[in-house]
This record gives structure tokens, C-alpha cells and sequence, in this order.
């Protein structure tokens, strides 16, 4: 099968899984590059509340539509619509609001959908250890 790429033109051939060294290797054979490795820079855009997440408890007061919805817009990266969900709790909680759209607002859907997810397992856990105490 390399043979094949080969005489189609291609220069190498990487197979699946990339190793990054091996494929950084190939890329310096064929083109004239100069690689230089740094750490990444920190993000200066995150604020204390968007490192530190809220507790899971706090978000797992609002209702489970609420909670599903945002965890559904965080999830394709809908800002308007995380925004917009999220908005919903500030009345009873602008901490948590203020904490959650700075997220949304430096793309950390990933945080957003762990939390809500959390958040579902502890109401889950509430509505069963209530049903086991009655």
C-alpha cells in the first residue's frame, strides 16, 4: 500500500497511529522547517472563578431540563445558547452565572459539561436515597 501512495506521488508515508516524533521526522526530510518547542503559553483570559469550578451541588438545585439543556449546548460548543441557559440561573445564583459564562466565554465547554454532569449524578443519587428513606 505505501508503494502505491508513493507512486501517486507522496513523498512518505505515515501510517495510523501517528506517532508525533516520527511524523515531525517525515515533515523535517521533505520541507524545509525549523522546530522549536515551547511550553504553551498561559491563558491570561481565565480568572480565578473559570480555574476554580464551582461545586456541582450548586448547580444541582436547578431543575434537570435546565441542567441537560446547557450540558446539550456546552456539548456542540452553542455559545448563544450556553450563554443564554446559563443567564437563566443568575437570579438565584449570579456567582455561579458569573462563574459559568466566564467558561463559556473562554471556550471551556469541557468544564461546563463536567459539571453539569455532575450535577445530574448528584440529583439522581438525592432522588434515590430519598426514595429508599420513605
Amino acid at each position: 500500500e505505501h508503494a502505491h501512495f508513493l507512486a501517486g506521488g507522496c513523498d512518505a508515508v505515515v501510517a495510523k497511529p501517528v506517532n508525533i516524533d516520527t511524523l515531525m521526522e517525515a515533515m523535517a526530510r521533505h520541507i524545509t522547517m525549523d522546530l522549536s518547542y515551547q511550553t504553551a503559553a498561559p491563558d491570561y483570559h481565565e480568572t480565578d472563578s473559570a480555574l476554580s469550578l464551582p461545586s456541582p451541588k450548586r448547580l444541582a438545585v436547578y431543575p434537570v431540563e435546565t441542567i441537560r439543556a446547557m450540558q446539550q449546548a456546552a456539548s456542540i460548543a452553542d455559545m448563544e445558547e450556553t450563554l443564554r441557559l446559563i443567564e437563566t440561573l443568575r437570579d438565584r445564583d449570579h456567582k455561579l452565572a458569573d462563574a459559568l459564562a466566564t467558561l463559556a466565554h473562554n471556550f471551556r465547554f469541557d468544564r461546563i459539561i463536567g459539571l453539569s454532569e455532575a450535577a445530574l449524578v448528584l440529583i439522581d443519587l438525592d432522588v434515590w436515597g430519598r426514595a429508599g428513606s420513605t
